[in-house]
């Protein structure tokens, strides 16, 4: 275990010198690029909130991604949440304009109560973050460039903004890039009224006042964001009260927090997820077989095994989370003072994510916010008989994961 944590994470005096220009100036590039579109609009007033495991210091391998929060300052100045009791089991809540008088300015923003419809926000910030990237003057001097024939990856679902960008270093050379961008609004300290901050083991004053962002992201995914018409059409609405109230919505996300907490985690914790990172990086992809189950009954494309790929189906975030309660656990049982090995610490990661294995249903809270939300994605469009092989495969991902610590796991099936 030693060995891979020295493969995937440990760096050479020379190697994070580089890995610090490599962040310095990555950070300086996006703000750069923020400052741009605040010229082109000032409603797009931003400040860089750097995230992701490059901010946490998890990250393992080369310096190739970043993950940045555009903190929408004027907006958040200008807007309150709004979280009404059928938002509670949501992960969602709205920004309501405090006053009708900037709604001439934001007025292609709102609907027509006063609340902002964040997919009309993002489509116009896509417009413009795709115009600063083709400003010539961000790329003459240091050691990136941009390749203006790689497309810009917009996610409205997420939303994340990505693009790609190329180091040219001393030991990084032609190294790719990736840079996630998710706008959001962030108002320090607020918490959903459904999660009692102070009761959960872990918090600290620091972590009680990073709180959470709101992220652009919205349940009404139905609108073409592409149409030109696209204000016209979703503002213009006679829809049911319930399908307007879903364009309002802005994802609850406790990313502040969870980067928080996560740079405050004792050393062996941080290493122990670090070390269930790479054993998720270097897990080889399986075929699992479904043919006791005998759904090929109901379907022909049962007949075959499935091609399973842990590295895709167990998420950071899950094993973020898991260290978390794995730590909790512990502190609640007074088992600190123990002295666990990092290994014995993934390990119990990896055994707590077997718990939540269901057939039917697969469901943990995330650490810091309502357990109406879950970690593991779930996706109602999946049938019965997908839903069971998605959690069959993710179940033998983990046991594998356990495999290859050299550890037990019950023999049957938990997902069946």
């Amino acid at each position: 275990m030693n060995y891979l944590l020295d493969s995937y994470y440990t760096r050479s005096p020379k190697y994070s010198s580089e890995v610090e220009s490599v962040t310095l100036d990555v950070n300086n590039l996006v703000t750069s690029l923020c400052r741009q579109i605040q010229k082109y609009d000032s409603r797009f007033e931003m400040s860089v909130f750097p995230s992701g495991s490059m901010a946490e210091g998890t990250k393992i391998g080369r310096p190739d991604e970043f993950d940045f929060i555009l903190c929408l300052d004027k907006l958040n100045d200008i807007t309150d949440i709004v979280m009404t009791d059928n938002l509670l089991k949501s992960g969602f809540a709205s920004l309501k304009f405090k006053t009708t008088q900037v709604f001439d300015e934001y007025l292609p923003f709102t609907d027509a109560v006063g609340y902002l419809l964040p997919i009309l926000f993002l489509r116009l910030f896509y417009d413009y973050w795709k115009r600063a990237l083709n400003e010539s003057h961000q790329w003459k001097e240091g050691n990136f460039y941009y390749n203006v024939e790689n497309s810009m990856l917009k996610l409205f679902a997420k939303p994340v903004c990505t693009f790609d960008v190329y180091w040219l270093g001393s030991v990084y050379k032609q190294l790719r890039i990736s840079i996630d961008l998710v706008p959001a609004v962030y108002k320090r300290g607020w918490w959903p009224i459904n999660t009692d901050i102070d009761k959960i083991t872990l918090v600290s004053p620091d972590i009680k006042a990073a709180g959470c962002f709101l992220t652009l992201q919205t349940k009404a995914l139905k609108i073409l964001l592409h149409d030109n018409d696209c204000i016209s059409r979703t503002c213009n609405t006679e829809d049911p009260e319930e399908e307007q109230a879903k364009k309002r919505l802005l994802r609850i996300s406790a990313a502040p927090a969870e980067i928080c907490l996560m740079k405050s985690l004792p050393d062996d914790f941080r290493e122990a997820y670090v070390l269930a990172k790479v054993l998720k990086k270097v897990c080889p992809a399986i075929n699992v077989e479904t043919k006791q189950y005998k759904l090929e009954e109901a379907d022909f494309e049962y007949e075959k095994p499935r091609s399973t790929r842990p590295s895709e189906l167990i998420k950071s975030y899950m094993l973020q989370n898991s260290v978390f309660y794995v730590l909790d656990e512990l502190k609640m049982k007074n088992q600190l003072e123990d002295e666990l090995e990092v290994s014995e610490i993934t390990l119990k990661m990896f055994n707590f994510l077997l718990r939540f294995v269901d057939g039917g249903h697969m469901h943990m809270r995330p650490y810091f916010l309502s357990n109406d939300i879950n970690v593991f994605e779930t996706s109602s469009e999946l049938s019965i008989n997908k839903t069971f092989i998605f959690h069959l495969q993710r179940e033998f991902s983990i046991k594998l994961m356990l495999g290859i610590l050299n550890a037990k796991f019950p023999k049957e099936c938990l997902a069946a």
